[in-house]
Order: C-alpha cells, then sequence, then structure tokens
C-alpha cells in the first residue's frame, strides 16, 4: 500500500501501468491505494481497469472507485457508477451518486446510463432490501417516474400495464411524490409483467 501512495506521490504518468497492475493484488489495502494514486492522474487508461474494481468484495475498495471514477470524470464511467447505485453499502451508493453529478449532472439522460437499465432491474430481485430500494431509486431517477400512490402488484383486469404507467405519469405531474418503497413495488410489478409478457410471446 506504501508503495502505491508513493508512486502515486511522484506524479509520474509511467507509474500508471504499475498502478494498474495493483487493482489486482491480493491486499485490498493495496487495491484501494493504488485507486487513490490513480485518481491523482486523471488519466483516461484507468477508467475501465478502475470501473471494474467497482465490483470488487471489499467495500473501501469499491467506495475509492466510485470517487476516483467521478474524479477522473469520463462518460464511459456513467455506467458502472449507475449499477454502483445499487450497492449493498450506502456509502458507496452515495459515492457513485456524488461521482454521477461531477461527471454529468444530466446523467439520468445519458445513453450509458439507459444501458444499463437492464441490469438495475436485475437489481429489484435481489435478496437484500436495500440493494432493491437502491436500485428502484436509481431507476426512478432515470425514467423519471415518481408514483403519487401505493402500488401493490401489476395491473388487473382490463387495464394494460401502458394505461397504468400513463395514470402514473399523470399522478407524478401533480403531486411529484416519491418514496422508495412504492417504486421498489412499482419496479418489481413492472418487471414481473415484463417477464410475464415475454412468456406469452415465446408460447405463440
Amino acid at each position: 500500500a506504501l508503495a502505491a501512495e508513493a508512486l502515486g506521490q511522484l506524479g509520474d504518468l509511467d507509474a500508471v501501468e504499475p498502478l494498474l497492475k495493483s487493482l489486482t493484488d491480493r491486499s485490498w489495502e493495496v487495491r484501494e491505494a493504488a485507486i487513490v494514486a490513480l485518481g491523482r492522474f486523471a488519466d483516461r487508461r484507468c477508467i475501465v481497469p478502475v470501473a471494474e474494481c467497482l465490483k470488487d468484495d471489499d467495500r473501501e475498495v469499491r467506495e475509492a472507485a466510485a470517487k476516483v471514477l467521478g474524479q477522473v470524470a469520463d462518460p464511459r464511467a456513467i455506467g458502472p457508477l449507475v449499477l454502483a447505485m445499487k450497492d449493498p453499502e450506502d456509502t458507496v451508493r452515495q459515492a457513485a451518486a456524488y461521482s454521477l453529478a461531477l461527471i454529468d449532472p444530466a446523467w439520468p439522460q445519458t445513453p450509458e446510463a439507459q444501458s444499463v437499465v437492464g441490469d438495475l432491474k436485475v437489481g429489484l430481485k435481489d435478496k437484500d432490501y436495500w440493494v432493491r430500494q437502491a436500485a428502484a431509486s436509481a431507476l426512478a431517477r432515470i425514467s423519471e417516474l415518481r408514483p403519487a400512490a401505493p402500488i401493490t402488484g401489476a395491473p388487473t383486469g382490463n387495464a394494460s400495464f401502458a394505461d397504468h404507467e400513463a395514470t402514473l405519469v399523470e399522478q407524478c405531474k401533480v403531486l411529484r411524490f416519491y418514496d422508495a418503497r412504492k417504486m421498489v413495488d412499482y419496479w418489481c410489478a413492472r418487471a414481473d409483467a415484463d417477464a410475464a409478457e415475454d412468456r406469452a410471446e415465446r408460447q405463440r
């Protein structure tokens, strides 16, 4: 870890490659120190390797990665950072949200954010409630949907899912109300409805 810190303090771009190799070190302290050191260079070569560290088993490493990606401010980091917003640790989620704002305040409308919607929906089925809630919150920001009434499940009877969603959008325009639990319920219902539609298509 001390060696990685020293390389970062040197400020020599030749140190970037050794630091990138340290991202796979067995010690989480070394990995974290290497990420922090890479943040001092703001070198675009580090975007993909550091983004991979958002999947690290250690919370400190994931948090450091989220912070450094904001410092480098490359749009390629938006997708990985959006996915990090469903991290089970709140400090990682907060770091990811802060970095997204640094990279692009309008990140929910970017193609990079839209491209990971499917992965966020997977997070709605996670066994960890906080992961489900964080995934729903990220989806809410991307979709701009803010349910204004309790949502208990997918639409039933003659109401189509599109009608259900249109009603929600109209409610949102009036009340601008947001509740994480309701958003989780909504997106879980939506995911279930999408899955049912896919099954019906395959059976035709």
